[in-house]
């Protein structure tokens, strides 16, 4: 059996587009048939990520919502801090989905 975790991370500035990004998600899902799964959403502890994570839970109820905070500091786009920040959050995810197996 496949078990399908999806992984969004997003600091405080970049996290004004999730709730469109969670309809696009609930739609893909649903075309591709998948009942469940788990969604790991990762952020600062400035962001809305518990909203969001509201959101997935009402528009994905079969699916399981994980919730990582930490202390990003933003950073300007595309220069080695920003991407250090971005390498951060996408290991804390790929963790998590580790141990969710």
């Amino acid at each position: 059996m496949i078990k399908l975790a999806i992984t969004i991370c997003a600091t405080k500035s970049y996290s004004y587009a999730m709730k469109q990004q969670a309809r696009s998600v609930q739609s893909c899902v649903k075309y591709a048939e998948i009942d469940g799964g788990d969604i790991i959403l990762v952020s600062d502890k400035q962001s809305n990520i518990d909203e969001i994570a509201t959101l997935y839970k009402e528009i994905l109820p079969k699916w399981a919502v994980h919730v990582i905070k930490e202390d990003f500091k933003e950073a300007t786009n595309y220069q080695p801090e920003a991407q250090v920040v971005i390498a951060s959050m996408r290991n804390l995810a790929f963790t998590k989905a580790k141990e969710l197996d």
